[in-house]
């Protein structure tokens, strides 16, 4: 579920205290910035904060949850309705977090018009192959997290009992002719699981 739109707005008013407050979309969800410092996200109308210890020391209660699934814990603060609290928190994050890495210059000045242009034109080439490959995988993941049970079950009946009691009722032609049963090849499970595998292992390397 992504964030609502004024509950982020609500949380940028309320951490205004602290300094000049932006938020960016990210991928559904927003991250959420002090003088130019990301000091925490806002995922599904929940707002979490960097942990430091700084900011630690300042909690009305010590919470620490991923924003979002293989995330690293931040802390998750409930209590969004206390302005002075908000804002004197986000600042002692932001003290305690490192000071963001300037972005570097690698063009040059006074470069020719030709150059620039087939340099953006190939960014811009860029841009749409990212986008699209984005799109589509963002689709796939999607797709595959909520297949997930799918694959708990198939991989707990592969290989049981009951895999095998339904294997040998197969063998011996006491299932009905018609019926669908590519679960009970031997190869059909084990290689969509290993494709599985493979998969995960793709995904740690990217």
């Amino acid at each position: 579920m992504a964030s609502n739109a004024d509950f982020v707005q609500y949380i940028a008013d309320q951490c205004s205290g602290a300094g000049t407050i932006v938020t960016k979309k990210m991928f559904g969800d927003y991250g959420i910035y002090c003088d130019g410092k990301i000091f925490g996200l806002i995922c599904d109308d929940r707002l979490y904060v960097k942990p430091t210890e700084a900011g630690q020391a300042l909690l009305k209660t010590i919470d620490l949850q991923p924003p979002y699934e293989g995330a690293k814990p931040y802390f998750y603060i409930a209590d969004v309705d206390d302005r002075d609290y908000l804002s004197a928190l986000v600042r002692e994050t932001c003290r305690a977090l490192p000071e963001p890495k300037p972005k570097k210059r690698s063009h040059k000045e006074n470069t020719p018009l030709t150059e620039q242009t087939a340099r953006i034109e190939q960014m811009e080439r860029c841009l749409d192959r990212a986008s699209q490959a984005v799109t589509r995988l963002t689709a796939a993941l999607h797709e595959y997290a909520e297949a997930q049970d799918d694959l708990r079950q198939l991989s707990d009946y592969y290989g049981s009992d009951a895999w095998k009691q339904d294997f040998a009722a197969d063998a011996a032609g006491r299932l009905p002719q018609g019926l669908k049963r590519g679960v009970l090849s031997e190869d059909a499970v084990w290689n969509l699981l290993e494709d599985v595998r493979d998969l995960k292992e793709l995904l740690t390397t990217i």
